[in-house]
């Protein structure tokens, strides 16, 4: 009979050609588009290799319109190097992935699961459709989740060295500057910390010390970090922090919807479990701080609204989580041969059953996207070649377009606007969760030299043909900003329609701009549409 290290020899072979078939797999979709909100990093990181600082349009006032810092940073000195965003986010997104399924096996086996269902665990994980969405979407995702199972792995155990103590302290610091979430799972796990502490008897002050000196590393990066942001930005928290976090019934219903789709496609079952099964003395500290941390985070992502991107974007660091805690659960079950068989059968239908839902819940919500941003790039590489150097552009999508147009933008969204982004959310248009703000009064007074619509920017017909054009861009207006500038006087007097045709066959760049930004001579097709003071 096999021996339990031929068996661990065994899984860990089914986890390198894992490994390997992802390697092989996840380049082979690296066509799928990268996220829009990406951009908005990138500009930030060559506005910081351009020596120009940590902001959004160089020679403005900096206003922190990202939360992932470590990770703007981290492209930003790629771009130094002339590895552009572009070509080095894909990449890490690819490898964080990689290490973030190989940590799930050792998390779930370190929390007393088997292999075969700590294999299984890693696969559920590997195996998501929309995997590839965040491994090559740009973002910060793929980082923050690998940051925060090995933070979980380091404090499993808070009575190790000293030394151990304070490297889980530290990666707990790189993933706060990676994103603000970070500072929540320390806080978290520093309470359990407590309560186990209070569970041994240990004495109240000992545990103070003892948690006080585990949290130097992270008190001092933190620390250092808002210190520096206070200094350079004048605010304690990223401009997005106002922009977007706006309590209300109308943000929590949107987030338990949010959450509960997410529940749907992992499985409510597979998430459950955990919480009714006894996990032994040995690991039942583990079992409680895992649980503790999957449930606060599933009630914060409620709070603050969820994400419009519809592969969970907010969910992908506690789903590691509910699959190693879920191996860990069956493999309690499984007390014999027949019914680990039976169990490891029925995870696997279940994985397959749920993808499938979600794969066909889902996929209908990106069709065209890989198209539009296709014209987005070529809209803004476009704009870069009209434009002169010192206009200015106003967008609601503040991320393709003015990265390739790169000209001093206006986010009309405001993540990136200290004004816009810390005015009160008057009411819902658009529906686009966490991008509710908006001055379209104000946008008007900036006096932009071009405004581009969300939904009107890019598409297959030029908007300057139609005599009703007016009517359109208020019919397929989207967010404040923008319905309030079609409904102010001052826009259609001021701004004239271009329509220019893109290299994309069937694709046109429509926006609203002053008399004389762009050069008297077009290019080849284009159409105008004069502003009212011109008749």
């Amino acid at each position: 009979m096999p021996t339990r290290r031929d068996f661990s020899k065994l899984f860990a072979y089914l986890l390198l050609a894992l490994a390997v078939f992802m390697a092989w797999h996840l380049p082979r979709t690296a066509g799928e588009p990268p996220q829009d909100d990406a951009y908005i990093s990138y500009i930030y990181a060559r506005n910081f290799a351009r020596d120009a600082g940590l902001v959004f349009n160089a020679g403005e006032p900096a206003v922190e319109g990202y939360t992932n810092y470590l990770w703007t940073i981290m492209i930003g000195w790629g771009y130094k190097f002339d590895i552009t965003p572009e070509r080095i986010a894909p990449l890490a997104g690819h490898l964080l992935t990689l290490l973030t399924v190989l940590a799930i096996f050792r998390f779930a086996r370190r929390m007393g699961s088997t292999e075969w269902f700590a294999a299984l665990a890693a696969l559920l994980f590997a195996t998501r459709p929309t995997l590839t969405t965040h491994a090559v979407g740009g973002m910060e995702t793929p980082l923050f989740g690998l940051l925060f199972l090995i933070a979980l792995m380091l404090r499993q155990s808070d009575e190790g060295k000293l030394r151990q103590q304070w490297l889980g302290s530290s990666v707990l610091a790189l993933a706060a500057l990676t994103r603000p979430e970070g500072v929540l799972l320390f806080g978290l796990l520093e309470i359990c910390a407590m309560w186990e502490a209070l569970r041994a008897k240990t004495p109240l002050l000992t545990s103070l010390r003892a948690a006080l000196i585990r949290a130097i590393p992270f008190i001092v990066i933190v620390g250092a970090h808002v210190a520096w942001r206070r200094v350079t930005y004048g605010d304690w928290v990223p401009n997005t922090f106002h922009a977007k976090v706006e309590p209300s019934f109308q943000t929590w219903g949107d987030g338990w919807d949010y959450v509960s789709e997410g529940l749907f496609y992992f499985c409510p079952l597979l998430v459950l479990i955990p919480y009714f099964v006894s996990f032994g003395d040995q690991h039942a500290s583990d079992r409680r701080r895992g649980l503790v941390v999957a449930t606060v985070f599933t009630v914060y992502i409620v709070y603050v609204g969820g994400d419009y991107i519809p592969s969970f974007r907010f969910l992908w660091p506690i789903m590691p989580l509910w699959a190693a805690l879920a191996a860990v659960a069956f493999t309690r079950l499984a007390e014999n041969r027949l019914t680990r068989v039976l169990a490891g059968t029925f995870l696997l239908v279940v994985m397959v059953w749920s993808h499938t839902t979600q794969e066909l819940e889902y996929s209908h919500q990106w069709v065209g996207l890989d198209i539009r941003h296709k014209r987005l790039v070529q809209g803004g590489k476009l704009l870069n070649e009209l434009l002169p150097e010192d206009s200015w552009i106003a967008v609601t999508a503040a991320g393709r377009l003015p990265y390739y147009a790169d000209r001093k933008t206006l986010d009309m969204m405001g993540l990136s606007d200290a004004h816009i982004g810390k005015r009160a959310t008057m009411k819902k248009i658009g529906g686009l969760a966490g991008h509710l703000k908006g001055d379209g009064k104000y946008v008007l007074d900036c006096k932009p030299d071009v405004i581009a619509f969300l939904n009107l920017t890019v598409g297959p017909n030029s908007l300057a043909q139609s005599p009703y054009w007016r009517k359109q861009a208020r019919n397929h207006s989207f967010g404040i900003s923008e319905a309030e500038l079609v409904v102010d006087p001052r826009f259609f007097q001021e701004y004239g329609l271009y329509s220019f045709p893109l290299a994309q066959r069937d694709s046109w760049l429509n926006v609203f701009a002053r008399d004389g930004v762009f050069p008297d001579e077009l290019p080849p097709g284009a159409q105008v549409r004069p502003p009212l003071n011109r008749r």
